[in-house]
């Protein structure tokens, strides 16, 4: 498995080059192993609450247990918020529902995204209402045990114009440092795209100026319903993408060094439908996803055209990681070039590192770069301000040029 970050080298002078970006990023597949009991959580026996849908998980991991909010829908299409606890994930007992749907004319008619966090000594729920109207905001509740909650109202609105102009929901909060960190889903008639906003106190929210900060491709044209954890330098999101023709939703991957700039993986979706028949064949979405032991663990919501239900999987970070890569050029007339990079990897593991070369802009890699000696080859550890020393005159005795980029590759060696 591979992680590769490509910079460019550019003319500026004769024999000069200077790294202007990173271009793009490659990936090989994680694999996510669907628990074979899914789904680990359905709907609740006739008559309850939720006796027709579950669906929008997130769980936390609380006083050893794992706390599951999820949003419940009976027969009636009423909804609610309700909360199950477990000792393994798997096997969940409900405790009831914990939030109620708003009045005919309140702002969370009805509800959804439901995002939990134990912070400053009591529980924070960000979630989404939805009026009779059908505008779309993101309110607030707080709770000193998780079970009884008090409603703030909406804390996020929508922008007078622009790519969040009409609905928002999806969030999901971090503490970083002093602050948090809320991304959050936006449209505006277009495919929906996420969003940054930053608080002081989670109620009141600056959004970022230069948002959104992801947007859809081909697979996923509407991005939403984002699960971001920081673990160590890095942010990971799984997120929900759309896919148009035929509709579905599917859960995909991303990573960034400041939770701003995202590299999706060229694998996505990483979660994909379920077969023929199963209870997931039509759409998994809404991943909610804790770093546990060294396991990824995500639940997430599945819909096979009568129910939506809730199953569980698991994975690794156990993967290697490239970051800040940089090339310079030794004194002019040498054609050597020093490229440093970071290597982050969870585990620790020894890796295996190597170079490519391109000379036409990332189109081929066509230059062989055998003469490059120190951080290179198996058995790299990881760290910062590794270094490759690359001989270009002897592996390229062409004129170097402006469509010269390299390419740092690190494999786990499986």
């Amino acid at each position: 498995m591979d992680r590769d970050f490509i910079m460019q080298v550019k003319h500026i002078v004769v024999c000069v080059f200077i790294i202007l970006s990173v271009a793009e990023a490659g990936f090989t597949q994680v694999i996510w192993d669907k628990h074979p009991g899914n789904p680990v959580f359905g709907p609740g026996a006739a008559g309850e609450w939720d006796e027709r849908n579950v669906y929008a998980p997130h769980v936390i991991f609380h006083e050893n247990e794992y706390w599951l909010y999820y949003v419940g829908k009976n027969l009636s299409n009423d909804v609610g918020i309700g909360l199950a606890i477990s000792t393994d994930g798997v096997q969940w007992e409900r405790t009831g529902r914990v939030l109620d749907q708003g009045s005919l004319n309140d702002w969370d008619l009805n509800m959804g995204d439901p995002f939990v966090l134990v912070w400053d000594s009591q529980f924070w729920m960000w979630y989404q209402g939805i009026s009779n109207s059908n505008e779309k905001l993101i309110g607030l509740a707080t709770s000193i045990d998780g079970l009884n909650w008090t409603k703030y109202g909406p804390v996020l609105n929508r922008s007078e114009n622009g790519w969040d102009s009409s609905w928002l929901g999806g969030p999901c909060v971090l503490t970083v440092n002093d602050h948090l960190e809320m991304w959050y889903d936006g449209g505006d008639g277009s495919p929906p795209k996420l969003g940054l906003a930053l608080s002081e106190d989670g109620i009141n929210w600056s959004k970022y100026d230069d948002n959104p900060v992801m947007d859809g491709t081909l697979w996923d044209q509407g991005v939403g319903d984002s699960h971001i954890l920081k673990i160590g330098p890095l942010y990971h999101m799984w997120y929900q993408g759309n896919s148009p023709e035929p509709s579905t939703y599917q859960v995909g991957y991303a990573y960034s060094d400041d939770g701003i700039h995202w590299s999706k993986r060229d694998d996505n979706p990483v979660l994909p439908l379920g077969p023929t028949g199963a209870w997931d064949e039509l759409h998994t979405s809404d991943p909610s996803v804790l770093y546990v032991n060294s396991e990824l663990r995500m639940w997430y919501d599945g819909f096979d055209g009568s129910n939506w239900r809730i199953g569980f999987a698991t994975s690794t970070l156990n993967i290697p990681y490239i970051l800040n890569v940089q090339a310079s050029q030794h004194p002019s007339p040498s054609m050597y070039f020093d490229i440093s990079y970071d290597l982050y990897r969870f585990d620790g593991m020894l890796n295996v590192v190597d170079i490519q070369i391109s000379d036409d802009n990332g189109q081929t890699w066509n230059v062989i770069p055998t003469n490059a000696v120190g951080d290179i080859g198996p058995g790299i550890s990881p760290g910062p301000d590794k270094l490759i020393i690359w001989n270009a005159g002897l592996d390229y005795p062409n004129i170097i040029n402006d469509q010269m980029r390299v390419r740092v590759i690190a494999d786990d060696g499986r």
